[in-house]
């Protein structure tokens, strides 16, 4: 693997969602597709962000940052399939085990669900 397609695969600063006016948008003017371990909601923009958020609900600290943690990967690996939309994805109750695999099928199906895929030019 080249240094030039780890580069690609960064999750820069400017694509994180920060702030609570982005919230407050992306909550009370976005879709939202639920699946069985998180809800993806979603809006519109110019360029591309995302966020995480796991509920105290899901488990410890510990749980709840790996979760983070494999969700920022996941997302790392496929965003170039993404179109340009502020996305906000939220794990609300525990589940058994959530494993890398179990999260990124239930990532790829719901922004397929969403038509969240960009145009292929």
């Amino acid at each position: 693997m080249s240094s030039q397609q780890l580069k690609s695969e960064r999750l820069c600063k400017h694509e994180i969602l920060r702030g609570k006016k982005c919230f407050e948008t992306v909550f009370s003017s976005g879709d939202v597709v639920f699946g069985p371990v998180f809800s993806l909601r979603y809006v519109p923009a110019t360029d591309k962000r995302v966020a995480f958020a796991v509920s105290k609900r899901a488990g410890n600290a510990v749980y709840r940052n790996r979760v983070k943690r494999i969700l920022r990967d996941i997302y790392r690996k496929q965003k170039h399939l993404l179109g340009n939309y502020w996305i906000v994805c939220v794990v609300g109750k525990k589940n058994q085990r959530l494993t890398y695999n179990k999260l990124l099928n239930e990532f790829l199906n719901l922004i397929l669900k969403a038509n969240l895929v960009k145009e292929r030019s």
